[in-house]
């Protein structure tokens, strides 16, 4: 058998004809060869994962039981959780707005001599003040009767100071308070009555005759004060003007006007030397009579 033949068999020849190269191909261009084309238009392959690794992506992390489970808390919790919020508000509004607690007992006490206070050192610096005159001191006299009188009138009808207290401890602090400012009216009520009298004053004088009555209830009222603020463990007040007043008028020029009379009784006590000295030429007219005698 020839080499060209398979299983006895001729191989026939391929009717396809060579691409013909001559003249006629050298001026057309050339056209690009298949290959090139399927290259250009095939889609970028991505690289495949390399074994053993497996891709974790979203669907996979929602495909985990520990996700699911914390997804089936949450949904289950969040409307007691609004809940919660719902009644907390309700209780935070009815507790600020609708019934408040009360102040506590300090806080009271706090408020009300913040109130009066400011007024009440202003007019005590003013009347102590070397400089002001009478009118300036009847003026601020009044506006510190004013002060004390509005201060006292809004702590009489607080009965009782334990009312607001969070602990025993300011319970009994409270308490203590309570008996000392009963004590602190009185004091406060004393000193306005006579302030009372201090601002119908027409003169200097009517003025230096309360002073001293002043100054002792006015220390009586600042002892007390300094006691209900130590019971409340605030801090001691700072030295408050002492309202000295100018002394009253001693009775020494009515009796100077009584002691002219005495001016002149002490003439009398000089003749008395005087005397003595009458008593001189008294005694003198003794030598005299000697001589007299001697004649005889």
């Amino acid at each position: 058998m020839s080499p060209g033949t398979r299983r006895g068999r001729a191989a026939t020849g391929s009717h396809r004809k060579p691409p013909s190269r001559g003249p006629l191909d050298a001026g057309s261009k050339p056209v690009a060869a298949p290959e090139e084309a399927v290259e250009e238009e095939a889609p970028a392959v991505v690289p495949a994962a390399p074994r053993g690794m497996r891709r974790r992506g979203v669907a996979r992390v929602s495909r985990s039981s520990g996700f699911r489970n914390a997804l089936r808390y949450t949904r289950a919790y969040i409307p007691l959780f609004i809940a919660f919020l719902g009644l907390f508000a309700v209780v935070w509004i009815y507790r600020s707005f609708i019934n408040p607690p009360p102040p506590e007992p300090q806080q009271v006490w706090t408020s009300i001599e913040a109130k009066y206070l400011p007024g009440i050192d202003a007019a005590r610096l003013k009347i102590d003040d070397p400089k002001s005159d009478f009118s300036t001191r009847i003026a601020e006299f009044t506006a510190l009767r004013d002060g004390l009188k509005g201060w006292m009138g809004e702590l009489t009808p607080i009965t009782d100071w334990t009312v607001g207290a969070t602990s025993s401890a300011e319970y009994s602090a409270a308490s203590t308070a309570g008996g000392d400012i009963l004590s602190l009216i009185q004091s406060g009520n004393q000193e306005v009555s006579d302030l009372d009298e201090i601002v119908t004053a027409k003169a200097e004088a009517d003025i230096a005759a309360h002073a001293d009555v002043l100054a002792s209830d006015d220390s009586t009222f600042q002892q007390g004060w300094t006691q209900v603020r130590q019971d409340f463990g605030l801090a001691v007040p700072s030295a408050q003007a002492t309202l000295a007043l100018p002394p009253a008028p001693s009775p020494s020029p009515s009796a100077g006007a009584s002691g002219s009379p005495a001016s002149s009784a002490s003439p009398a006590a000089s003749p008395t030397p005087g005397g003595s000295a009458t008593a001189g030429p008294s005694a003198s007219s003794g030598p005299p009579a000697s001589p007299t005698a001697q004649p005889s």
